[in-house]
């Protein structure tokens, strides 16, 4: 099984949380590559931490963020604002990077 995620205000949606709960143990005993779609790369690792366990991060065989974009026309007005003063930041002003490159050497790990 396989999902596709982003991160909408550092959160995975509410399904991916329930499935990594209630299926714990058994992705414990699969193997597991995780890949998030995180427009600020500085914040991958806060993100990966708040939304899946410690367990399935030290068990997973591969961690990868793809980069992302933001849509602002599609925020709301309070995310509007946070991704406003994210950008005034330093880390905020670097670019947004979609890392195409990264999905081969997914595929690439999957493969093997």
């Amino acid at each position: 099984r396989q999902w596709f995620l982003s991160t909408y205000t550092g959160q995975v949606h509410k399904s991916m949380k329930e499935f990594t709960k209630s299926n714990h143990d058994l992705l414990l005993s699969k193997r597991l590559v995780i890949y998030l779609c995180c427009a600020f790369e500085h914040e991958f690792d806060n993100h990966l931490k708040n939304n899946f366990p410690v367990e399935l991060l030290e068990h997973a065989s591969m961690i990868q963020n793809l980069g992302g974009a933001i849509d602002k026309s599609k925020l709301n007005f309070g995310h509007k604002m946070m991704v406003s003063m994210i950008e005034k930041t330093e880390a905020g002003k670097k670019p947004i990077l979609r890392h195409e490159d990264r999905i081969q050497t997914i595929l690439s790990h999957l493969n093997t």
